[in-house]
């Protein structure tokens, strides 16, 4: 829970290639990286030293279907990117 403020929250984008930022610069105004900053200055915790984590896995060309089809791959590509506390 974001506001509770002691420990960090890490939250996930998936999508197609607006959630992944193409074309987008700086990488600083992406919807992964908006995110993440917001969620740590809204939301700072008390520890300075964690921060609230955004894990991009969105790809190009996904749509429904083929987001679908790749959830078992999704699931573990973010498996090995989750913090370990």
């Amino acid at each position: 829970k974001l506001s509770s403020r002691e420990r960090p929250v890490v939250a996930v984008v998936a999508g197609g290639s607006i959630s992944l930022g193409h074309g987008v610069t700086p990488d600083s105004v992406r919807y992964a990286e908006r995110l993440q900053t917001w969620m740590n200055d809204m939301f700072p915790l008390e520890d300075k030293n964690n921060k609230h984590q955004v894990i991009n896995v969105a790809a190009h060309g996904a749509d429904m279907c083929s987001m679908g089809k790749r959830l078992n791959i999704l699931y573990s590509d973010l498996s090995s990117r989750m913090p370990t506390s």
